[in-house]
């Protein structure tokens, strides 16, 4: 029962996952002019009205290469293209996301979220070497916080599992219960399902128990 309540969970994270999106990502740029900021909600406001091919568009118009706002608009059409079900899309562009357009020390913040939403959506279009790829970019690059670190081993531990290398991804999932040892039902929630799935449920009981 509680493991079917773990699959319900991740169920429910899943289809709220786009608005999710969203509000991360907003949450993680820098402060807009009142031009962008009216923009911005212009966008949000076609995606909750259930438009958002027209939001897609609005964001074509407005993003423009080069200029001093595309990194944030690049972040609504992530939110825009989630929201849509276009993971392989969401994780493609954050991929390609280097070079002149990540510059220190804010875009390069916003950059590094922009690559762990991709890490997700990789996992999501069920891509996981690229998943892991776009995690270590976030791990690695400089300024990185603790929060990030963590949430990028996570995507590396469930890539195995979607990978079909489930003693890989229990490995890491070990040592990341060894480095965060307090009780996590949302990670128990997320993990608790793919080990069962992958033939692991004596392993599980350690993250079963935090589902009580």
């Amino acid at each position: 029962m509680r493991v079917v309540r773990a699959r319900q969970s991740v169920l429910r994270a899943a289809a709220g996952h786009a608005l999710a999106l969203v509000l991360t990502l907003v949450a993680c740029t820098p402060a807009f002019a009142q031009d962008t900021a009216e923009s911005l909600a212009s966008v949000l406001r076609l995606v909750a009205a259930n438009a958002p091919e027209l939001a897609l568009a609005r964001i074509e118009r407005s993003q423009v290469a080069g200029a001093p706002r595309w990194l944030e608009w690049e972040t609504q059409r992530l939110s825009v293209l989630a929201h849509l079900g276009r993971f392989g899309d969401v994780a493609a562009r954050a991929e390609a996301l280097k070079g002149a357009a990540v510059q220190p020390p804010v875009s390069l913040a916003v950059a590094r979220r922009i690559w762990l939403t991709g890490a997700q959506a990789a996992l999501r279009a069920d891509t996981p070497v690229r998943a892991r790829e776009l995690a270590a970019r976030a791990l690695w690059s400089d300024g990185a916080s603790a929060d990030d670190v963590r949430q990028a081993r996570l995507v590396v531990a469930e890539s195995y599992f979607v990978q079909r290398s489930a003693q890989t991804g229990y490995g890491a999932l070990l040592r990341f219960r060894q480095d965060y040892p307090a009780r996590d039902t949302a990670v128990a929630a997320r993990f608790v399902p793919l080990l069962v799935e992958h033939g692991l449920a004596r392993e599980s009981l350690p993250w079963l128990t935090q589902l009580d």
